[in-house]
């Protein structure tokens, strides 16, 4: 099975592309195996893109523990760029549908190479319904600890997929290893949560770390960068309209939180190899 890798900001991706596929796969598994990183590939996650009906391009991503993920920011600026450079698209701009719906992808391009990708990734979302809190009312810069232990101050986002964003000066230090775990599998959220750690670096950059839902603590991740600037923009930290700079372990990526918390995220994809997996 021909397979290629790529990165965006170190969050790394084995993607297949299936849009000619006919034969059906059983993709947990199939991310169960090809992430593995003694069996396998060794990445983040496993990206299908497929033919869409309704888009130019369907993409699907499952995480290293087989669960399938509803967005993912990395990952589709991954899979524009490739479908730019491949000829898949011959376009600037491009849809691609998502399980959190369709983005609007705008491209900025020199000598047919993408050097970076704009996402609008729709709105940023403080609904207990759309995060699945288990509570009915909103959680917005609330005290919020796990095993009794230190208390921060925490407030639930959607950006089509739950994340915790605890606003907090101890980012570099703390203990995501011991503690991540704890945070993924907190009551308030009845289907698992993305957590970041914020620190606030300038009133357009932020420092973040990430421990993403049924993975780890990764390198970047795009929808947890959203959600740290939607939710410091709502408590007041960040200010709106205002292109903010989100400094990640891989990299940096610039998140614009417009007026009405829709967001758009703009930052590189890279690939680094491709292959057969035998399978």
């Amino acid at each position: 099975m021909n397979f290629l890798k790529m990165h965006g900001l170190g969050n790394n991706f084995v993607i297949l592309n299936h849009i000619n596929e006919n034969k059906e796969y059983n993709y947990r598994d199939l991310s169960l195996l090809m992430t593995n990183p003694v069996y396998g590939v060794s990445a983040d996650g496993l990206v299908i893109i497929l033919k869409s009906d309704i888009a130019d391009a369907k993409m699907r991503i499952f995480n290293t523990d087989g669960s399938e993920a509803q967005m993912c920011g990395n990952a589709i600026r991954c899979v524009a760029k490739y479908l730019y450079e491949s000829n898949h698209i011959d376009k600037p701009t491009m849809q691609i549908e998502t399980m959190s719906g369709i983005k609007n992808i705008s491209l900025q391009i020199k000598e047919h190479v993408v050097q970076s990708i704009s996402v609008d990734m729709g709105y940023a979302s403080f609904s207990p319904e759309d995060i699945g809190l288990s509570i009915s009312k909103d959680f917005i810069y609330q005290h919020i600890s796990i095993d009794e232990g230190t208390i921060f101050n925490g407030t639930a986002v959607s950006m089509g997929n739950p994340h915790l964003v605890i606003l907090t000066d101890n980012v570099e230090d703390y203990d995501f290893t011991n503690n991540g775990q704890k945070w993924e599998h907190h009551p308030l959220f009845k289907y698992k949560v993305n957590t970041e750690f914020v620190k606030l670096l300038s009133k357009t950059s932020i420092r973040m770390r990430v421990y993403e839902r049924g993975v780890g603590e990764t390198m970047a991740c795009g929808t947890g960068a959203c959600a740290s600037v939607a939710a410091l923009t709502k408590t007041g930290h960040l200010p709106i309209d205002t292109p903010i700079t989100v400094k990640l372990n891989g990299g940096e990526l610039t998140i614009l939180c417009k007026q009405d918390y829709k967001i758009i995220m703009t930052g590189p994809a890279t690939y680094i190899c491709k292959g057969q997996f035998i399978m």
